[in-house]
């Protein structure tokens, strides 16, 4: 049983008051008290007599069954115990004596009220739209309660308020909409804190956490400003959305792929990285795009590589000196060959015109020393004629 009990007020005319204040359904004293030699004392109700003490006599009721005397050894002063103070018991009561005197006792009863929350049937929503996140109810108390929206990290929210009085009862009923839902609201869990003149009664907590869904924002494409030649080398998409994003990979330049034209460049499992164990001078300048989506949207973003060429090793400086005097030997050795053998060309069409030549000559002269022999044998046949 709860006991309260404010303290007791001594008066000399009926001017003077004295208030009580008892929660409904709990028990209080109040104290009936005067100065000097006192023999009698009575608690009117509306004119009507409900306890009397007659010198030090204990006192006894003369209606309510629910008060309750409390021992005082003062002839001059009334202790007396209100059980299971009801809403009915609140009102003014005057307490006197044999000689007039006396003074007013208020008697004031609160209510606390019942109180329930109602959440919404769905806590999903879209980024910039409206969600009503419940409704939060106080109802039948005494004073009037206030109800106070915040979310767990301690934010208090307005509310739309609704208050109905019932005699001396008043019901209030508090919904709260969140007019422009973003990502700040996403996963955070609601509760109205109910309170009686800024005394916390009870605080309710919404079951479900909010879920707000936005489109990919704030995609980012990370990687080193510079890559080495033959090093591995990896960029990595970024982006914030829900539901997640997926990531998609593409070569700025329309024209060419990923698979045909940088077949030594792989996606990871999760899409966000880019990768190659060696990156190919080949590359500098290479822009690639990432495309971060969700059911809502997709936002891109482009890298462009910046290659630097591997500087070489000392023994590769050598080998490549060697290299370099063989291939410069070589290519003496193939020119001098090729003088060698165009001169070799020269030569033989120089001697095969001169064979044709000089065979030509020595036709010529053939045919002219027959032709000498023949006129030399015309002759000698003519003379032989002639001697005959």
């Amino acid at each position: 049983m709860k006991l309260a009990s404010i303290g007791l007020f001594v008066a000399s005319s009926l001017a003077q008051k004295s208030t009580y204040t008892f929660e409904q359904g709990s028990s209080g004293d109040i104290s009936c008290a005067f100065s000097g030699e006192i023999t009698l004392i009575n608690l009117k109700r509306d004119k009507e007599v409900l306890w009397i003490k007659y010198g030090d006599q204990n006192p006894f009721p003369t209606t309510q069954n629910r008060f309750q005397s409390i021992s005082s050894s003062s002839s001059s002063k009334l202790d007396l115990r209100i059980n299971q103070v009801q809403l009915e018991d609140e009102d003014t009561y005057v307490c006197e004596n044999q000689r007039g005197e006396g003074y007013d006792i208020k008697l004031v009863v609160t209510v606390k009220p019942e109180v329930a929350i109602e959440e919404a049937p769905s806590l999903v929503v879209n980024s910039g739209e409206e969600l009503q996140i419940g409704t939060c109810r106080a109802s039948g108390a005494k004073p009037r309660p206030q109800i106070q929206w915040l979310d767990d990290r301690g934010k208090v929210y307005d509310a739309n308020e609704d208050a109905t009085k019932k005699g001396k009862l008043t019901d209030v009923e508090s919904t709260l909409v969140l007019k422009n839902s973003n990502k700040d609201h996403h996963q955070r869990r609601f509760s109205c804190r109910i309170s009686q003149e800024n005394r916390e009664i009870t605080t309710l907590v919404a079951e479900n956490a909010v879920n707000v869904r936005w489109a990919p924002e704030n995609t980012i494409v990370q990687g080193d400003e510079e890559f080495l030649e033959l090093n591995e080398a990896e960029i990595t998409c970024q982006s914030s959305s829900n539901p997640a994003p997926k990531f998609s990979w593409f070569v700025v330049d329309a024209n060419k792929t990923l698979e045909a034209d940088f077949p030594h460049w792989k996606i990871s499992d999760d899409g966000a990285t880019l990768r190659t164990d060696s990156i190919l001078a080949s590359d500098n300048s290479a822009g690639f795009r990432c495309v971060a989506s969700n059911d809502l949207a997709e936002e891109a973003r482009e890298f462009f590589l910046a290659v630097t060429e591997r500087p070489p090793s000392p023994s590769e400086s050598v080998s490549d000196s060697i290299s370099g005097g063989a291939a410069k030997n070589a290519m003496v050795y193939s020119i001098a060959a090729v003088i060698c053998i165009v001169l070799l060309i020269a030569f033989c069409i120089v001697l095969k015109r001169t064979c044709i030549t000089k065979k030509e000559v020595y036709k010529t002269e053939d045919k002219e020393e027959r032709d000498s022999l023949a006129e030399a044998e015309l002759e000698a046949g003519n003379k032989k004629e002639y001697f005959m």
